[in-house]
């Protein structure tokens, strides 16, 4: 995928920001250090990961930041397995900390049916299922999975039944992630990378969970439809960012399942 500033070999022709599909292993520094940059004081993965205090730079401590990146490094490696489409943003005028292409932002598509089921052990620990626990614990399996991923599952199930599809779930697009750094947030890089994927598979069915009111409205801005099963994880152990708190505020933090309808049926009314 290229993007307007580039050139026929996905290579920026004038230094600019420029859009290509990820080259792995070659990018997997670029896209792990943009991620773990973008999700450092998200709530949801501050609760996957137990984590009790921020520093004092209103960042994640060392200790937390390394659970953080064993965590994107797994979610990486796993959706490589799933033979996920990578697309990137890279800044050919810096570098990433191996020495490659700076990536500014990046999208992890999963496509339809391509999924890794939590009895598929082999798989998991080929993408780092172990360092990740000796990170988090074995806490964060149930946190991921029971607390999260099974509710959205469900939310994403109950919309299907309202528009009457006979369908899975699994046979949609899963946006796993988009992350930006946040050195190139305000550039709309995201927006972009979204609707290259519009252009490409305009009729497909796209499923996310947003994880905070503000990527909630960015997902709805560009056509997503936020469903009615919004939930609040972690209540009665941690507050809306991510931290634990007691008493009224441990509300939990707000987990949005969204869906983009494929482009005919805007004008379609669930029943």
């Amino acid at each position: 995928m290229a993007g307007a500033n580039a050139n026929g070999n996905g290579t920026s022709s004038k230094g600019e920001l420029y859009m290509r599909e990820a080259k792995f292993p070659e990018d997997f520094e670029g896209v792990l250090e943009c991620a773990t940059k973008a999700f450092n004081t998200d709530p949801c993965f501050m609760y996957f990961g137990n984590v009790q205090e921020l520093g004092p730079n209103g960042l994640l401590k060392p200790e937390n930041e390394k659970g953080l990146r064993a965590f994107m490094s797994f979610i990486i490696r796993t959706c490589i397995d799933m033979k996920t489409i990578f697309t990137v943003i890279a800044d050919p005028n810096s570098k990433a900390v191996n020495g490659g292409e700076r990536i500014a932002a990046a999208i992890y598509w999963v496509p339809a049916n391509q999924r890794i089921a939590l009895y598929q052990l082999r798989r998991l620990t080929m993408g780092g299922l172990f360092d990740l626990l000796r990170n988090w614990g074995l806490g964060c399996v149930d946190k991921i999975t029971t607390q999260y991923l099974d509710k959205c599952h469900h939310a994403f199930q109950v919309a299907f039944k309202k528009r009457e599809l006979k369908r899975s779930v699994d046979d949609t697009w899963y946006l796993n992630l988009a992350v930006t750094d946040p050195e190139y947030q305000g550039r709309g890089l995201m927006s972009r990378l979204v609707r290259e994927h519009y252009r490409l598979y305009p009729e497909d069915i796209i499923t996310i969970e947003a994880t905070t009111p503000k990527v909630r409205d960015q997902y709805a801005h560009l056509g997503f439809e936020i469903l009615q099963d919004e939930f609040m994880l972690g209540g009665g152990k941690i507050g809306r960012d991510g931290l634990p708190k007691k008493g009224e505020e441990a509300t939990g933090t707000p987990v949005y399942p969204m869906i983009k309808w494929p482009a005919s049926w805007d004008q379609v009314t669930p029943k």
